[in-house]
């Protein structure tokens, strides 16, 4: 019975396939600008402490630090497609646990009236 529940809860996210693949696409953009933010800063401080310019070596390092940051808490950012992660996460499990408390309460109530008879 179980079984069946789950079956039917996987059965619909046609949607959801297709929202995923977007919301990697959308992660592999932002960790690919990130990353070359980050690459493209460090050399450019590089770049600027060779003509000696110090106020640009400061600038351009800092934005690579500031993006390299970014890049490492990446997963800990409150991001819209990663907040639809969750919900869909949240949901699911929402599913699972109704339908969890629904068959203990069939099995206690089969449980009870097998008491009674």
């Amino acid at each position: 019975k179980l079984a069946m529940m789950k079956t039917v809860e996987t059965a619909g996210p046609g949607a959801s396939v297709n929202e995923d693949s977007k919301d990697q696409l959308i992660e592999f953009r932002m960790m690919s600008c990130l990353l070359l933010a980050t690459i493209f800063g460090f050399l450019g401080s590089l770049a600027a402490a060779t003509c000696e310019r110090w106020g640009w070596v400061i600038g351009t390092f800092s934005f690579g630090v500031a993006n390299a940051v970014l890049l490492l808490n990446y997963s800990r950012l409150f991001l819209p497609h990663v907040r639809r992660r969750f919900e869909r996460q949240l949901a699911g499990i929402s599913r699972q646990q109704d339908a969890l408390l629904q068959e203990v309460h069939t099995v206690q109530r089969n449980s009870q009236r097998a008491r009674v008879v």
